[in-house]
């Protein structure tokens, strides 16, 4: 068995969660009235509390590695690298789209749905392969109509109300449980679509421009490959 804790600061609706041997024992929500800086260890804390258990008996930290809130992904993803490593755990991680697309019930297997998240400004991030995409959403709505799946899994309820809207006969839209709750259970039994991650490489996954390099034309992506080089206290 293995105790493990779970982040998911992708969006506005994030939630930390709590699980042993599959089971989740307990979620605490983010509020989004607050910053997830202000917010995050404090919601750790709470999910401990409501499953009364202790920090020193958590072996794993996860956390969803994006696509999502640029400011969100970083906080989450390096809260969970600080504390891997502070706290000698393991660190794991999913990409936002790969727990969307295990589906509404499906647990311990990779992505194998169609899959979409709100992404801003009338995109949403598309996942019908391997691979993400950012698309508009009319793009998506034309994608949907083409698709032969027969389900297609979104993040948001406002995003599933859009798409049935314009769904084919026989497509079913369906909302994807609260994500810290799909990883925190599939790392507890280190399943897929969880996986295991060096902290010291891990890095958020951007899947379009901040907003600060949309407004000035900057492309920073280069900068982020960039190794860090650490630098001496003076």
């Amino acid at each position: 068995m293995s105790l493990s804790l779970a982040l998911d600061t992708t969006g506005r609706g994030g939630s930390v969660a709590l699980a042993e041997d599959g089971v989740v024992l307990g979620r605490a929500d983010h509020d989004a009235a607050q910053g997830y800086a202000e917010s995050l260890f404090g919601l750790m804390d709470a999910v401990l509390d409501q499953a009364g258990r202790e920090r020193s008996e958590v072996l794993r930290i996860a956390v969803v590695t994006g696509p999502g809130s640029f400011t969100g992904l970083r906080i989450g993803v390096t809260t969970a690298k600080t504390v891997a490593h502070a706290g000698g755990l393991e660190l794991w991680t999913a990409g936002t789209l790969e727990l969307v697309a295990c589906g509404p019930e499906g647990t311990g297997t990779a992505a194998i749905w169609p899959a979409a998240s709100q992404a801003g400004s009338g995109h949403v991030w598309w996942r019908s392969t391997s691979s993400d995409e950012i698309l508009r959403l009319a793009e998506a709505e034309a994608l949907e109509r083409s698709s032969a799946d027969g389900r297609l899994v979104v993040r948001e309820r406002a995003l599933r109300d859009r798409l049935r809207a314009s769904a084919p006969e026989g497509l079913r839209v369906e909302v994807a449980p609260a994500l810290a709750d799909r990883l925190a259970a599939c790392v507890s039994r280190a399943q897929p679509p969880a996986r295991r991650s060096d902290p010291a490489s891990l890095a958020p996954l951007y899947a379009a421009p901040s907003q600060a390099e949309r407004l000035h034309g900057l492309d920073l992506r280069a900068e982020l490959e960039r190794p860090i080089r650490p630098r001496p206290w003076t």
